[in-house]
């Protein structure tokens, strides 16, 4: 306790900025390894996960977040319009977030 006493106000600071960091980082890597299924986990165990988050420091939960989670297939159903042109992926994004446009829902179509 005392070597930290004796450090600077200034260094101080950047090792409490970096402890909340270290603890935040580990509250979200777990969070998220608890809701995952092992399914979506490299490896398919949490065990080595969690391990790795708690035990890791900073550096555990950053290979978590990198490199444990499997990428999340892309749902055709929710809006995969990959092969159509910009402009109807955009429609297609715009209706997704916001719904169908009212001229559409009046069976009108085209600009007003």
């Amino acid at each position: 306790m005392e070597a930290l006493r004796n450090l600077s106000p200034t260094m101080q600071v950047a090792l409490g900025v970096l402890l909340v960091v270290q603890l935040l980082l580990m509250a979200l890597g777990l969070r998220d390894l608890l809701r995952r299924s092992t399914g979506e986990l490299v490896g398919g165990m949490k065990w080595p996960w969690a391990l790795l988050i708690v035990v890791g420091n900073t550096i555990g939960p950053i290979i978590y977040f990198a490199v444990a989670r499997k990428p999340l297939p892309f749902d055709t159903a929710a809006g995969d319009t990959s092969t159509g042109s910009v402009t109807d992926r955009a429609q297609a994004a715009a209706e997704l977030l916001y719904g169908a446009s009212d001229s559409e829902a009046d069976g009108a179509g085209g600009p007003r």
